[in-house]
């Protein structure tokens, strides 16, 4: 009698290697940047229903989540391991990784080849990497939006198991329960279906599943599944009230400040997104051409996550995800079939020198540019660093040139498939910069990437530091200073200092010798009761121009130099306690 052996598929092997990457770009350092004002608040809020709460937010007092289902699951993990920065940000990490994994259901409608390599552009693009690492509800609404979707889409020839109908109002359920971040996936639909309705008479014999046919099943879990996740599994009825919150903020979103202007969002795709970009595009213009229904429909959506993302005032840098979801299905059909093509070619020996060629080029095109960010010319003239950019085009009109030299001497699928396998070696280099100095790079910390309008700095943690240092050597515990905050302040210095108690109610600045003093420097203090040293903390950073791009976009895009405004505070620790009570209060006002 012969055992069978399990054996593990090539297929297999390759999705392991896929989630490991992803679980490597959205678990290492998670918490080494500080939470924003943003994040703070959605962090704040789950740790206002634990022991952990801030006593600087809303005096340590439950608040109406903006994101149910992210206290839901976060409040959990602060009660275990407590409150940090990975404790806040993992269940958005958990989320983008599952969101890495939904590929897979889409290996029926478009074949195994096409799902593993979406697959791997989740794992690696920039932008869903970068919002599986921020603490709130966008990357849970991101992925059972599109888990509830592709779960619908991904049977072929319409055919709509009750099973997945199920799962899928599982998954609109997480995704209704995460926040206002949703409703801006539904605007992207409702621009997308109006676009489908322009082109109906040619978006005819889509093989949409008949969703209609399960339609109030769907509705029904969808209802139950967001009440569910919305009360924290049923501890917490009180939560519900978070969905009119989420909807309201949502809508207040349509009136509220500016911070990203609408094209600096369209810049972000070139600049963080070039490989979905082009290839998407390419995939798009294909489908058009080819008259793929399906893939007309399909882009209906890449064009109503553009109008969604121009048209809302609040937009930030997650907005651009909508776009990209779509883009990389698009982007996957297109390298799958440029890599079926270089399969099947037989003339290796000048498909590979022409690609080598194009490879120098590009590296040589990429130093002229760097050079020009430097501020040096070549070396015939040094001092005029505008040269380097025409050396910079004639390199491209030489690589123009080459490719119509092998197009006329051989034939045009030479050119057309080596400039496409060089094109996808360099923009997965830049898409892994792109992706490096969102999430890794020393720069992190700073208001200079056009996805953080403002930023929380390494000094706020240097501050608590600081703080924990003094009340351990003066009272035996890293926790126990009073401190008093005076002036408005920010979600993410709340957030900093939950674990210091607030300095007695009632008591005001001025009144008693508060052991620890912090205030902005943009506003006067008031007279103190006691001598204080202190010292002067840029805790804040936002963007320092104005405009769509920082003054030199280029040197910008090579170094990432941008012009930042800073927001100091100051931090005044009473003078016994700094000294370890060597010196002996005198009762006068610091300076």
């Amino acid at each position: 009698m012969k055992e069978g052996k399990a054996t593990i598929t090539v297929e297999t092997l390759l999705y392991i290697v896929i989630i490991a990457i992803a679980a490597a770009l959205r678990l290492s350092n998670l918490g080494t940047l500080p939470l924003t004002d943003s994040e703070s608040e959605y962090a704040l809020s789950a740790a206002s229903f634990t022991s952990q709460a801030s006593h600087f937010w809303n005096d340590g007092e439950g608040t109406i989540p903006l994101s149910p289902a992210y206290l839901s699951f976060t409040a959990p993990v602060f009660y275990m391991v407590g409150t940090s920065e990975v404790s806040a940000r993992i269940m958005p990490a958990l989320a983008g990784l599952a969101l890495v994994i939904a590929p897979l259901l889409l290996r029926k409608r478009f074949g195994s080849s096409v799902a593993l390599v979406l697959s791997l552009l989740f794992a690696i693009s920039p932008s869903l990497v970068t919002t599986s690492r921020t603490a709130g509800g966008e990357s849970l609404a991101l992925a059972g939006f599109v888990i509830g979707l592709l779960l619908l889409l991904g049977e072929e020839k319409g055919e709509l198991t009750s099973l997945r109908a199920k799962w899928a109002g599982v998954a609109f359920g997480l995704a209704l329960a995460s926040g206002p971040f949703v409703f801006h996936g539904l605007l992207t639909l409702g621009f997308s279906g109006l676009i489908l309705l322009i082109l109906r008479s040619r978006s005819e014999n889509l093989h949409i599943p008949d969703v209609w046919r399960e339609s109030r099943s769907i509705l029904l879990i969808t209802l139950g599944a967001t009440i569910l996740f919305a009360t924290g599994f049923g501890f917490s009825i009180t939560n519900i009230a978070g969905l009119a919150e989420a909807i309201g903020s949502w809508l207040s979103g349509w009136g509220g400040p500016v911070e990203i202007p609408a094209l600096t969002t369209l810049a972000m795709l070139p600049l963080y997104e070039p490989l979905v970009l082009i290839f998407g595009l390419l995939g798009v213009i294909l489908a058009w051409k080819q008259k793929d229904r399906f893939g007309m429909a399909t882009s209906s959506w890449v064009f109503g996550g553009l109008l969604g993302m121009v048209m809302y005032p609040s937009r930030g840098g997650a907005d651009l995800t909508w776009v990209i979801i779509p883009l990389s299905v698009f982007a996957a059909q297109t390298i799958v079939k440029l890599a079926g093509q270089i399969a099947r070619r037989v003339d290796w020996q000048e498909f590979l020198g022409l690609t080598c060629l194009l490879l120098v080029l590009f590296t040589f095109f990429y130093f002229q540019i760097a050079a020009f960010s430097s501020g040096l010319g070549p070396a015939f003239d040094v001092m005029n660093r505008n040269l380097r950019l025409w050396l910079a085009l004639g390199v491209l009109l030489l690589g123009g040139a080459v490719l119509i030299v092998f197009g006329l001497g051989w034939n045009w699928s030479i050119p057309r498939e080596s400039l496409g396998l060089a094109g996808c070696i360099v923009l997965i280099i830049l898409n892994i910069s792109a992706l490096w100095r969102l999430n890794f790079a020393p720069t992190i910390s700073n208001a200079q990437e056009l996805w953080r309008p403002k930023v929380s700095t390494y000094s706020m943690r240097l501050m608590v530091e600081t703080l924990e240092t003094m009340s351990q050597s003066y009272m035996r515990r890293p926790d126990t200073l009073e401190v008093s905050v005076y002036g408005e302040i920010p979600p993410s210095m709340a957030w900093a200092l939950r674990a210091f108690p607030k300095a007695g109610s009632g008591v005001a600045v001025g009144e008693v010798a508060i052991p620890v003093v912090i205030a902005s420097e943009e506003q006067d203090m008031p007279p103190l009761m006691a001598e204080y040293t202190g010292q002067s903390l840029n805790v804040l950073e936002r963007w320092g121009w104005e405009g769509v791009l920082p003054p030199d976009p280029i040197t910008w895009w090579i170094q990432r130099s941008a012009p930042i405004v800073d927001e100091s505070w100051v931090v005044l620790v009473r003078t016994d306690i700094a000294s370890l009570g060597e010196i002996e209060s005198s009762g006068l006002d610091a300076p």
